[in-house]
């Protein structure tokens, strides 16, 4: 396109950034105006203007400016305004599509792009640490700051230059050098507070973040207020859940609390205890007792120093005043003390409170008791903004064996500094060569005979006084603070944009100074003294009625009258835990109840368990099938005996189906649904009684006998074909070997007495018998599933009781041969067709085949009662039973239409044919709601009209809209959708939650995750000994089950205490990652169970979860108003460090955040499954190597 001079009215649209510095705006009133206004608007330029744009015209196309008129009316630029045109230009869409863009807020503050980040050498004695390690630079690097390291920063960290230069860090020269050195950077990163030399460097308007503790610095942060600099202390930042990924005064004194047991163990004249020994240590030339070691105080430096000291192979035991912290200190493995004197230490809030003289007194009596018995006694004290305070003195330490551990200031107020008056008499309790270990040395020290930053002796007493423990372990602590302190700067500001918004409670709280002004102390947070709410809520509570037992037993009794229409699937489990409710009434049922044909199936109860039983709040009980009332109904109008033997089969059926099924393990739900599947086929059954009309079929009826038996032949021999593969997939190298084959031997002895019985004639009992005995084959193949021993014998009873079963058909119906050989074709084509389908059919595509094997299985069903219509309409007239026989052949149509179209539905979402996403369809439910009233408006018409024509298409018509109605009821659930905390209803519908889901908003999730890549990953399972891998759907997706299982026998090969926690909606279908693991070789004694292993995670070093989002959501247990509240969850974020590894960020199938990515005990992997697990795997081999 070209441009005209004569172009009146040409259009632009650019953003107002890049039109201010267009040289047609250069000083001129217009530039400042639309620089004003922040976002594009719409003016039109006449022909003058438009020629002064003629080079962007030619460049770009015909663009848009935009500006409001009538805005730059307001703002006085009269010789523009007289340019504007009124009428607005057709919109190109990709001209709309950038302005909608750009018409999003601007975010406030400077972008990172134009901002520097500088990193100095700390020029402290003895300080090795750096702000920021490589993994942490790259991080901002990515972010788009421009990151700059002094020369040598890192080297005493063992973080090269070139290390940082690899992320694209810019290395210079010295801090003091001329130039930009880091000190002059926009913002600057340190571990210390400056130095006086350092204050000269800093540029003016910069910005500073830091250990600085402005009550102990204020001189050296008053030199910095000329300067107009912003401070940001890192040990200000407040104590507040969305700030813990901030915390480096917890990063710190984690670290200082191992190093101070290192160091008393190198002062300390004996050895803690071998841990490769048990007892004493036993040598040659004696035993050596274990150090016993107590630790008082139970913050993060205490907690640390027990776990230290317990892995050292001590006796550890821990003392605080508050009694939430023995679950902490007893789950380290030390033993909680505590004193006679009954006294809660916690305030509100959490925090320590001062203690009474009496409680004073109970605990120096404590103390007393101790010094007897241990070697080492650990205590912790710091007070905020003053000197630490003095524990012991000098005549103290002449009485005890101490090792005073210090507590960062963050902890201080979880402290109780008590002083510790020892008698006189406790000098005959001290043994010589003790150690002290005082870790608030750097500010005064909490021991008298301390000399801060020396190692002393006072009467035989060893003190080390050293100022720099954190520094000691160098890569470690500037890791952790470099992660620290980069998120830290991440947070203030939005989108990439640096921005201090003092309305931020956490920028508000470590800020020191702004611009020079002095910010600190930062204002008392009003937040916990907001409680009207809560106090409304209280006010307008009820209090709980007591329990009305008459409704109770009265609802109860009404049930088993008449039936309840709401099938409750599994019972409301109360706030708070994850199983189902026990009837406190009944106690613990041990099987279920039969009342006159009323199946009342309540799930037994195993020692220890407690499964589905009545919800005690509402009366509704587990699979309420049919009442008394219900069934003697159901006798009023039997035609015949047979109606009423049929019933009590299918009510028999139904409660040991019941019992029989909830016994499978959740490992064999994949087998078990194969099998459940291959065992349907006996819809073959149905069409073999229609064929008939010799070698081929001669009738209609016949045809669709013939389809129906040809597919379900399919579906049988398919079935058992695959359920053998996975089983064959559980098989360890270690188990004893396997004769299945000799299972031959009694479906000959049932074929060949059946064979016997029938041929002779003389028996008319034995094709009963048959039945009978092919149905519990058929039932003990479920229940064979139910562990891994006996898993391969229900499978071959599974093909026995179906074969049995057509065995049986076949005798009874005594065909010519022409017909048995027409049914020998349907059965060996279609026997074909499914066995070669299961064998080449991939593990991970599974899923699919059930769907489409169970779609033929709806299929059959439609042609069997289409068919069995046709074919039985001439006895309706005379056959007493003829309603009985229409109404299944209709319901059975209906049903068969529902699992035809579901399955096939199911099948194209597996597949990925069709989007997985479930699909709302709007007015979903009143259209559901019109096809079942149509189907019941088939039905009356159905039986009002007697006739073959209008049966026929009654049924032809109820089939249609069936398949209609499985489409839309399949299509609202997703791909991998499973019940989670729904009902079934629930999921049909489209829908998630419970009665267990609040009504509130849900808890909106703060914070920046962090980021991690495959060398730190690596680093990470090097060094732990306990590690859990928490596979998901992704993993399935992904195919990394076979690098997994690689890389677990690697591990497990080196020692390391390797194990899978497996969801049991990750474990069953689609996700089936108990077959996918053992296919790829991995024990299934190493494949746990949730109710197996969530206890083990806090013990646990390492949590690697992959692929995996909903099933580990700590959500469904911390927020009530989450969707997916009361779901059982993996609580993998109790372990010591979590792994994520997803593709992204993303939310997973219930689109709910998952708040554990952004803990600070978790680090993503982000990126392919499959290729991530490849390199760790091919990392690991390398360091083993």
């Amino acid at each position: 396109m070209t441009s005209h001079p004569s172009y009146v009215c040409s259009t632009l649209e650019v953003h107002s950034y890049h039109i201010s510095t267009h040289p047609a705006f250069t000083d001129t009133p217009l530039q400042s105006t639309i620089c004003s206004l922040g976002l594009m608007e719409r003016v039109f330029l006449s022909g003058l203007e438009a020629q002064r744009f003629k080079p962007n015209l030619m460049a770009h196309g015909m663009l848009r400016l935009v500006a409001a008129q009538e805005r730059l009316l307001h703002s006085g630029i009269s010789g523009k305004v007289c340019n504007i045109c009124c009428v607005q230009g057709r919109l190109f869409s990709s001209s709309r599509l950038v302005r909608d863009k750009q018409q999003q807020p601007t975010p406030r503050g400077i972008p990172y792009t134009k901002l520097t980040v500088g990193v100095p050498r700390e020029v402290w004695q003895n300080e090795r640490r750096v702000a920021l390690s490589p993994a942490a630079a790259a991080t901002l690097v990515k972010k788009g700051f421009n990151v700059q390291v002094e020369n040598g920063a890192g080297a005493l960290a063992s973080f090269r230059d070139d290390d940082y230069a690899a992320v694209g860090v810019r290395v210079t020269g010295n801090a003091y050098d001329s130039g930009n050195p880091p000190l002059c950077s926009d913002i600057v990163l340190k571990v210390r507070q400056p130095l006086e030399q350092e204050v000269t460097k800093f540029r003016e308007l910069s910005t500073l973040i830091s250990f600085l503790y402005p009550a102990q610095n204020k001189l050296i942060i008053d030199q910095l207020v000329p300067k107009s600099m912003t401070l940001f202390g890192m040990d200000c930042i407040p104590r507040i859940s969305r700030a813990q990924v901030f915390d480096a005064l917890s990063s710190m004194a984690n670290v200082a609390g191992y190093r101070a047991v290192i160091e008393a163990a190198n002062h300390f004249g004996q050895l803690f205890w071998s841990k490769l020994l048990s007892g004493n240590a036993i040598t040659a030339a004696g035993k050596v007792p274990p150090a016993k070691v107590l630790v008082i105080g139970g913050g993060v430096a205490g907690l640390a120093a027990m776990a230290q000291a317990k892995h050292m192979g001590a006796i550890v035991r821990g003392f605080d005043t508050r009694s939430t912290v023995r679950e902490q200190v007893e789950s380290l493995g030390a033993e909680f003390l505590e004193v006679e004197f009954k006294e809660e230490g916690e305030s509100a809030g959490g925090y320590g409170k001062e203690m009474s003289k009496e409680f004073i007194e109970a605990e120096h009596a404590l103390f007393a008791r101790q010094a007897r018995e241990v070697d080492i006694i650990i205590t912790t004290a710091l007070i905020p903004g003053k000197m630490a305070p003095t524990l012991l003195l000098k005549e103290h330490v002449e009485m005890m064996i101490v090792t005073l551990l210090w507590c960062c200031q963050e902890h201080v107020e979880m402290m109780i500094v008590t002083l510790l008056w020892c008698c006189q008499e406790h000098v005959e309790l001290m043994k010589p060569g003790s150690v002290i270990v005082d870790l608030a040395a750097e500010m005064g020290g909490n021991v008298e005979t301390t000399k801060p930053g020396e190692i002393s002796v006072h009467k035989d007493v060893i003190h080390v006084g050293l100022t720099d423990l954190a520094s000691r372990l160098p890569a470690q602590s500037s890791t952790l603070y470099g992660n620290n302190i980069s998120k830290f700067l991440l947070s203030i500001g939005e989108k990439e944009h640096f921005y201090i918004n003092l309305e931020d409670e956490v920028v508000r709280g470590s800020i020191i100074l702004h611009e020079g002004k002095w910010l600190w102390p930062p204002p008392p947070s009003t937040a916990p003294t907001v409680v009207a709410a809560p106090v409304a809520a209280v006010k307008d509570q009820v209090p709980p009625s007591p329990p009305n037992y008459f409704n109770r037993t009265l609802t109860d009794s009404l049930i088993y009258t008449g039936g309840e229409d709401n099938m409750c699937l599994v019972a409301r489990p109360p706030a708070g835990q994850t199983h189902c409710w026990p009837d406190p009434l009944w106690g613990k049922h041990t099987a279920g109840q039969t009342l006159c044909g009323a199946n009342i199936l309540l799930a037994r109860s195993s020692v220890g368990q407690t499964y589905c039983w009545p919800d005690p709040l509402r009366g509704k009980h587990t699979g309420n099938l049919l009442s008394i009332g219900g069934a003697l109904g159901l006798g009023l109008v039997s035609p015949n005996h047979a109606f009423t033997t049929m019933m009590t089969t299918f009510g028999l059926a139904g409660l040991v189906g019941y019992h029989t099924v909830w016994g499978v393990t959740p490992a064999l739900h994949s087998p078990l649904m194969s099998v459940t599947n291959a065992i349907s086929g006996i819809t073959a059954v149905g069409g073999l009684v229609l064929m008939g009309g010799g070698y081929v079929p001669g009738t209609v009826p016949q045809v669709l006998g013939s389809t129906a038996a040809f597919i379900s032949f399919i579906n049988i021999f398919g079935g058992f074909v695959v359920t053998q593969r996975m089983l064959d997939m559980f098989k360890r190298s270690s188990d004893p070997p396997e004769h299945n084959y000799l299972y031959t031997i009694p479906l000959a002895a049932f074929m060949g007495t059946y064979g016997y019985g029938a041929m002779v004639g003389d028996y008319p009992e034995i094709h009963s018998m048959a039945y009978l005995v092919s149905s519990l084959c058929c039932v003990g193949a479920l229940a064979g599933l139910s562990s891994q021993k006996t898993a391969r014998l229900g499978n071959c009873l599974g093909i026995i009781g179906v074969s049995g079963g057509i065995a049986a058909t076949l005798g009874y119906l005594g065909p010519t041969n022409p017909v048995l050989a027409q049914m020998a074709g349907c059965m060996a084509v279609g026997g074909a067709i499914g066995s070669t389908i299961a064998k080449r059919i991939e593990i991970t595509d599974l899923p699919q085949l059930v769907a489409a094997f169970h779609s033929l299985v709806g299929l059959a069903a439609v042609l069997t009662c289409v068919g069995t219509y046709i074919h039985e309409f001439p006895n309706f007239a005379t056959d007493p039973a003829a309603n009985v026989v229409k109404t299944a052949t209709f319901l059975g149509t209906y049903i068969g239409g529902v699992t035809l179209s579901g399955s096939l539905v199911a099948y194209g979402k597996l597949q990925g044919v069709l989007n997985s996403a479930p699909w709302l369809i709007p007015g979903r439910h009143q259209i559901n709601l019109g096809l079942g009233l149509a189907n019941l408006g088939a039905m009356s018409w159905y039986f009002m009209e007697p006739t073959l024509n209008n049966g026929v298409s009654m049924l032809l018509t109820t089939s249609a809209l069936s398949t209609i109605m499985g489409v839309t009821l399949t299509v609202a659930i997703g791909g991998t959708s499973r019940a989670m905390n729904r009902s079934l209803i629930n999921v049909i519908m489209g829908g998630f939650g419970t009665s267990s889901t609040g009504k509130g908003k849900a808890r909106e999730i703060h914070g920046e995750h962090t980021e991690v890549n495959v060398p730190s990953v690596v680093d990470m399972i090097l060094d732990a000994k306990n590690i859990i891998i928490t596979p998901g759907y992704g993993l399935c997706v992904a195919k990394a089950q076979y690098p997994i299982a690689e890389m677990v026998s690697l591990l497990k090969k080196k020692g390391k205490k390797v194990r899978f926690a497996v969801h049991p909606v990750a474990g069953r279908m689609p996700g089936q990652l108990n077959v996918l693991l053992a296919e790829a070789g991995v024990p299934y004694d190493d494949v746990l169970e949730m109710e197996e292993i969530n206890d083990d995670f806090p013990k646990t070093d390492l949590v690697l979860v992959i692929g995996a989002n909903d099933t580990v959501n700590s959500a469904a247990e911390d927020d009530p108003n989450s969707i997916i509240a009361g779901m059982p969850v993996l609580r993998v974020w109790a372990a010591e460090q979590v792994v994520v590894m997803k593709r992204s960020l993303g939310v997973g199938y219930a689109a709910v955040d998952n708040p554990i990515f952004y803990n600070p005990n978790t680090a993503m992997l982000l990126g392919d499954a499959k290729k991530t697990c490849d390199a760790l795997l091919n990392s690991l081999k390398e360091k083993y190597v």
